[in-house]
Protein backbone atom coordinates (compact mmCIF):
# COMPACT_ATOMS: atom_id res chain seq x y z
CA UNK A 1 0.00 0.00 0.00
CA UNK A 2 1.02 3.57 -0.59
CA UNK A 3 0.59 6.19 2.38
CA UNK A 4 -2.64 6.28 3.73
CA UNK A 5 -2.92 10.64 2.80
CA UNK A 6 -2.67 9.24 -0.64
CA UNK A 7 -5.77 7.03 -0.81
CA UNK A 8 -7.89 9.90 0.94
CA UNK A 9 -6.43 12.58 -1.34
CA UNK A 10 -7.66 10.23 -4.01
CA UNK A 11 -11.28 9.90 -2.96
CA UNK A 12 -11.45 13.48 -2.04
CA UNK A 13 -10.73 14.05 -5.84
CA UNK A 14 -13.34 11.82 -6.73
CA UNK A 15 -15.92 13.55 -4.52
CA UNK A 16 -15.16 16.62 -5.86
CA UNK A 17 -16.42 15.68 -9.48
CA UNK A 18 -19.21 13.44 -8.36
CA UNK A 19 -21.06 15.76 -5.64
CA UNK A 20 -24.49 13.87 -4.61
CA UNK A 21 -25.42 10.49 -3.89
CA UNK A 22 -23.38 6.92 -3.04
CA UNK A 23 -20.21 6.09 -4.62
CA UNK A 24 -20.02 2.36 -4.48
CA UNK A 25 -16.24 0.90 -4.97
CA UNK A 26 -17.08 -3.10 -4.70
CA UNK A 27 -13.97 -5.26 -4.37
CA UNK A 28 -13.58 -8.87 -5.50
CA UNK A 29 -14.94 -12.02 -4.23
CA UNK A 30 -13.03 -15.23 -3.55
CA UNK A 31 -13.30 -17.03 -7.21
CA UNK A 32 -13.43 -21.22 -6.33
CA UNK A 33 -11.79 -23.76 -8.66
CA UNK A 34 -13.49 -27.03 -7.76
CA UNK A 35 -14.28 -26.80 -4.27
CA UNK A 36 -15.46 -23.58 -1.60
CA UNK A 37 -12.39 -23.80 0.06
CA UNK A 38 -9.80 -24.03 -2.99
CA UNK A 39 -9.78 -20.78 -5.18
CA UNK A 40 -7.87 -19.50 -7.67
CA UNK A 41 -5.29 -16.74 -7.16
CA UNK A 42 -7.41 -13.86 -6.14
CA UNK A 43 -7.18 -10.16 -8.24
CA UNK A 44 -8.44 -7.47 -6.21
CA UNK A 45 -10.61 -5.15 -7.96
CA UNK A 46 -8.41 -2.06 -9.85
CA UNK A 47 -10.34 0.70 -8.73
CA UNK A 48 -11.04 -0.96 -5.43
CA UNK A 49 -7.39 -0.91 -5.13
CA UNK A 50 -6.79 2.37 -6.57
CA UNK A 51 -9.35 3.96 -3.77
CA UNK A 52 -8.82 1.91 -0.67
CA UNK A 53 -5.36 0.20 -1.20
CA UNK A 54 -6.73 -3.19 0.28
CA UNK A 55 -5.81 -5.89 -1.62
CA UNK A 56 -8.47 -8.00 0.95
CA UNK A 57 -11.09 -10.30 -0.47
CA UNK A 58 -15.19 -9.69 -0.25
CA UNK A 59 -14.77 -6.08 0.77
CA UNK A 60 -16.77 -2.73 -0.56
CA UNK A 61 -16.34 1.14 -0.04
CA UNK A 62 -19.21 3.65 0.05
CA UNK A 63 -18.47 7.11 -0.60
CA UNK A 64 -21.53 9.71 0.49
CA UNK A 65 -20.95 12.11 -1.73
CA UNK A 66 -23.57 14.41 -0.17
CA UNK A 67 -21.67 14.39 3.74
CA UNK A 68 -18.39 13.53 2.42
CA UNK A 69 -18.29 10.22 4.88
CA UNK A 70 -16.51 6.97 3.82
CA UNK A 71 -17.45 3.48 4.98
CA UNK A 72 -15.07 0.15 4.80
CA UNK A 73 -17.59 -3.02 4.87
CA UNK A 74 -16.38 -6.28 5.34
CA UNK A 75 -16.39 -9.54 7.03
CA UNK A 76 -14.49 -10.17 10.54
CA UNK A 77 -12.72 -13.17 10.59
CA UNK A 78 -14.10 -16.66 12.57
CA UNK A 79 -11.94 -18.66 14.21
CA UNK A 80 -11.85 -20.93 11.71
CA UNK A 81 -10.51 -18.49 9.11
CA UNK A 82 -8.10 -17.22 11.62
CA UNK A 83 -7.12 -21.65 12.36
CA UNK A 84 -6.05 -21.30 8.59
CA UNK A 85 -5.33 -18.07 7.91
CA UNK A 86 -3.54 -17.48 11.34
CA UNK A 87 -4.15 -13.92 13.06
CA UNK A 88 -5.36 -10.98 10.38
CA UNK A 89 -5.88 -7.14 10.63
CA UNK A 90 -9.49 -6.52 11.92
CA UNK A 91 -12.26 -4.90 9.52
CA UNK A 92 -11.12 -1.05 11.67
CA UNK A 93 -7.72 -1.58 10.95
CA UNK A 94 -8.23 -1.94 7.85
CA UNK A 95 -10.35 1.08 7.81
CA UNK A 96 -7.46 2.80 9.18
CA UNK A 97 -5.02 1.86 6.82
CA UNK A 98 -6.95 3.17 4.17
CA UNK A 99 -8.07 6.39 5.61
CA UNK A 100 -11.86 5.79 5.94
CA UNK A 101 -13.59 7.27 8.61
CA UNK A 102 -15.99 3.84 9.48
CA UNK A 103 -15.62 -0.01 9.23
CA UNK A 104 -19.09 -1.70 9.05
CA UNK A 105 -20.10 -5.25 8.87
CA UNK A 106 -20.98 -5.93 4.87
CA UNK A 107 -24.44 -7.50 6.01
CA UNK A 108 -24.96 -3.55 6.92
CA UNK A 109 -24.38 -2.78 2.95
CA UNK A 110 -27.69 -4.02 2.01
CA UNK A 111 -29.91 -1.53 3.94
CA UNK A 112 -27.91 1.34 3.14
CA UNK A 113 -27.73 0.83 -0.67
CA UNK A 114 -31.80 0.35 -0.39
CA UNK A 115 -32.42 3.26 1.57
CA UNK A 116 -30.75 4.83 -1.02
CA UNK A 117 -32.90 4.07 -3.40
CA UNK A 118 -36.15 4.66 -1.91
CA UNK A 119 -35.85 7.52 -0.79
CA UNK A 120 -33.98 8.70 -4.79
CA UNK A 121 -30.60 9.14 -3.77
CA UNK A 122 -28.11 8.56 -7.36
CA UNK A 123 -26.19 5.14 -6.98
CA UNK A 124 -23.23 5.56 -8.67
CA UNK A 125 -20.78 2.36 -9.56
CA UNK A 126 -18.74 1.07 -12.36
CA UNK A 127 -19.90 -1.84 -14.79
CA UNK A 128 -19.42 -5.74 -13.32
CA UNK A 129 -17.15 -7.85 -14.59
CA UNK A 130 -17.22 -10.61 -12.19
CA UNK A 131 -19.92 -13.07 -11.98
CA UNK A 132 -20.16 -13.42 -8.15
CA UNK A 133 -20.07 -9.34 -8.40
CA UNK A 134 -23.02 -9.06 -10.96
CA UNK A 135 -25.15 -12.14 -8.11
CA UNK A 136 -23.69 -10.00 -5.01
CA UNK A 137 -25.49 -6.35 -6.85
CA UNK A 138 -28.91 -8.62 -7.35
CA UNK A 139 -28.72 -9.39 -4.28
CA UNK A 140 -28.07 -5.57 -2.82
CA UNK A 141 -29.93 -4.08 -5.24
CA UNK A 142 -33.02 -5.80 -5.72
CA UNK A 143 -32.93 -5.54 -9.67
CA UNK A 144 -32.50 -8.41 -12.08
CA UNK A 145 -29.34 -9.49 -12.92
CA UNK A 146 -29.38 -8.00 -16.58
CA UNK A 147 -29.76 -4.72 -15.36
CA UNK A 148 -27.22 -4.66 -13.29
CA UNK A 149 -24.54 -2.92 -16.02
CA UNK A 150 -27.72 -1.00 -17.55
CA UNK A 151 -27.66 1.47 -14.31
CA UNK A 152 -23.76 2.16 -14.36
CA UNK A 153 -22.86 5.56 -13.99
CA UNK A 154 -21.48 7.55 -16.49
CA UNK A 155 -20.17 10.53 -14.76
CA UNK A 156 -18.32 7.98 -12.35
CA UNK A 157 -16.36 6.37 -15.11
CA UNK A 158 -16.07 9.59 -16.71
CA UNK A 159 -14.09 10.83 -13.07
CA UNK A 160 -12.54 7.87 -12.77
CA UNK A 161 -11.10 7.60 -15.93
CA UNK A 162 -9.94 10.82 -15.74
CA UNK A 163 -7.91 10.75 -12.51
CA UNK A 164 -6.25 7.36 -13.39
CA UNK A 165 -5.03 8.08 -16.75
CA UNK A 166 -3.00 10.74 -15.08
CA UNK A 167 0.06 8.84 -12.96
CA UNK A 168 0.98 9.93 -9.23
CA UNK A 169 4.76 10.73 -8.59
CA UNK A 170 4.67 7.71 -6.37
CA UNK A 171 2.75 4.83 -9.10
CA UNK A 172 6.08 5.31 -11.53
CA UNK A 173 7.81 3.33 -9.84
CA UNK A 174 5.62 0.68 -9.90
CA UNK A 175 5.68 1.12 -13.54
CA UNK A 176 8.74 0.83 -13.93
CA UNK A 177 9.06 -2.12 -12.14
CA UNK A 178 6.85 -4.11 -13.91
CA UNK A 179 8.13 -2.95 -17.29
CA UNK A 180 11.60 -4.43 -16.08
CA UNK A 181 9.98 -7.42 -14.88
CA UNK A 182 8.23 -7.67 -18.48
CA UNK A 183 11.36 -7.26 -20.05
CA UNK A 184 13.00 -10.54 -17.81
CA UNK A 185 9.87 -12.34 -19.41
CA UNK A 186 10.62 -12.13 -22.19
CA UNK A 187 14.69 -11.82 -22.64
CA UNK A 188 14.58 -15.05 -20.65
CA UNK A 189 12.35 -16.76 -23.29
CA UNK A 190 14.55 -15.53 -26.11
CA UNK A 191 17.70 -16.62 -24.81
CA UNK A 192 16.08 -20.19 -23.42
CA UNK A 193 14.41 -20.81 -26.35
CA UNK A 194 16.16 -24.40 -28.37
CA UNK A 195 14.82 -26.27 -30.77
CA UNK A 196 13.04 -29.51 -29.20
CA UNK A 197 11.67 -27.71 -25.82
CA UNK A 198 8.08 -27.29 -25.42
CA UNK A 199 5.92 -23.98 -25.38
CA UNK A 200 4.86 -24.92 -22.01
CA UNK A 201 8.49 -24.97 -20.65
CA UNK A 202 9.42 -21.19 -21.71
CA UNK A 203 5.89 -20.29 -20.30
CA UNK A 204 7.05 -21.68 -16.94
CA UNK A 205 10.12 -19.67 -17.27
CA UNK A 206 8.29 -16.63 -17.86
CA UNK A 207 5.06 -17.25 -15.40
CA UNK A 208 8.06 -17.95 -12.97
CA UNK A 209 9.57 -14.76 -13.16
CA UNK A 210 6.38 -12.85 -12.50
CA UNK A 211 5.86 -14.37 -9.36
CA UNK A 212 9.46 -14.31 -8.61
CA UNK A 213 9.63 -10.59 -8.50
CA UNK A 214 6.62 -10.44 -6.36
CA UNK A 215 3.99 -10.74 -8.94
CA UNK A 216 1.38 -12.35 -10.81
CA UNK A 217 0.32 -11.97 -14.90
CA UNK A 218 -1.52 -10.06 -16.23
CA UNK A 219 -3.07 -12.06 -18.88
CA UNK A 220 -3.04 -15.64 -19.33
CA UNK A 221 0.66 -15.68 -21.38
CA UNK A 222 0.28 -16.11 -25.06
CA UNK A 223 3.82 -18.44 -25.99
CA UNK A 224 3.04 -20.14 -29.37
CA UNK A 225 4.43 -21.26 -32.63
CA UNK A 226 1.73 -20.22 -34.36
CA UNK A 227 1.96 -16.71 -34.22
CA UNK A 228 -0.78 -16.08 -36.83
CA UNK A 229 -3.35 -17.01 -33.87
CA UNK A 230 -3.42 -13.84 -31.69
CA UNK A 231 -5.44 -15.48 -28.52
CA UNK A 232 -3.51 -18.83 -28.03
CA UNK A 233 -2.88 -20.08 -24.64
CA UNK A 234 -2.10 -23.90 -25.71
CA UNK A 235 1.55 -24.32 -24.50
CA UNK A 236 1.35 -27.98 -25.86
CA UNK A 237 3.43 -27.86 -29.09
CA UNK A 238 7.37 -28.19 -29.58
CA UNK A 239 9.81 -26.08 -30.96
CA UNK A 240 11.37 -27.15 -34.00
CA UNK A 241 14.70 -25.29 -35.99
Amino acid sequence: MFDTLIYQQRRARLLAQITEGLIFLPGNQLSCMNYPANTYHFRQDSNFLYYAGLDVPGMAVILDADTGKSYLFGRELSMEDIVWEGNQPSLPEHAARAGLDEALPVAQLAPMLGKAMQTGRSLHYCPVYRPENLIWFQELLGIPLKAVNRRTSTALIRAIVAQRSVKQPEEIPELHKALNTTRQMHLAVMQQARAGMTEARLAGTAHGIAVGEGGELAYPIILTVNGQTLHNHYHGNTLRS
